[in-house]
C-alpha cells in the first residue's frame, strides 16, 4: 500500500478512488473483508499488513484505522478528504437510511441466513458489517447529529495532528480540489481528463 485515503465516508472518497484508478493505482474502496477479524473482535493481535497487493485503500474501515495502517506501511502517503461539516451531516444523514438497516435485519434475512440461502447470507454479511462499522466509528447505528458531528470533526483533527505535513494531503473534492492538488503530491503527471465526480 502506497496511499491511504484517511477521509470518512461521504467526503469524496468514491471520486478519489476513481481518480487513483485513472492514475493507474490499484485501489480498494470500502473494503468489507480484510480488516473484519479486527472489526468483529476475532483477532486481538492483528497484523495490519493486509494491503501488500494493492496501491491504495479508501473510505472505511481503513480510514478509521489510519494510525495502524500508516505504522504498518511507513512509506505510505495519506489523503484526507474533507467537506464542510454541515454539508457532510446532510449527506451522511441521507446515506445512513435506517429503514434499510431494519430491512436487512428483518426476519426473512435471518431465516434465509439460517437456511444458507445465498442472497440472504450476503445481505446478513452486509448488515453485520454496517452495524459493526457504524458502532465502531460513530458510536451508533442510527444518525444522531451531535454525535456524528463530534466524531467527524474529531477524526479529521486527529488525522491532521498526527500525520506529518510531508506525508499528508488534505483535499476538499466537493469544493473543487482535483488533479492540480492530487498529482503533485503523488509525483505523477496530470491526466488529460476531468477529475471524476462520483456520487
Amino acid at each position: 500500500m502506497e496511499i491511504l485515503g484517511a477521509g470518512l465516508s461521504r467526503t469524496g472518497t468514491k471520486s478519489l478512488t476513481r481518480a487513483l484508478d485513472i492514475l493507474g493505482f490499484t485501489t480498494i474502496h470500502n473494503d468489507r473483508k480484510r480488516l473484519n477479524p479486527v472489526i468483529f473482535g476475532i483477532d486481538n493481535t492483528p497484523n495490519f499488513r493486509v494491503y501488500d497487493d494493492v496501491d491504495a485503500v479508501t473510505d472505511l474501515p481503513s480510514a478509521y484505522f489510519f494510525r495502524e495502517l500508516l505504522h504498518a506501511y511507513p512509506t505510505a502517503k495519506a489523503i484526507l478528504t474533507v467537506r464542510d461539516t454541515h454539508s457532510w451531516l446532510r449527506s451522511y444523514r441521507h446515506h445512513v437510511r435506517p429503514q434499510k438497516i431494519r430491512r436487512l435485519s428483518g426476519v426473512h434475512v435471518r431465516i434465509g441466513n439460517a437456511l444458507g440461502l445465498k442472497k440472504q447470507v450476503r445481505q446478513w454479511e452486509i448488515y453485520r458489517y454496517k452495524i459493526a462499522m457504524r458502532n465502531l466509528v460513530y458510536g451508533s447505528v442510527y444518525f444522531h447529529e451531535y454525535l456524528h458531528q463530534k466524531k467527524y470533526e474529531r477524526h479529521n483533527a486527529s488525522v491532521i495532528q498526527e500525520i506529518s505535513e510531508k506525508r499528508l494531503l488534505i483535499m476538499n473534492i466537493i469544493d473543487g480540489d482535483g488533479w492540480g492538488k492530487l498529482c503533485p503530491f503523488l509525483g505523477v503527471d496530470i491526466p488529460c481528463v476531468d477529475f471524476p465526480s462520483v456520487k
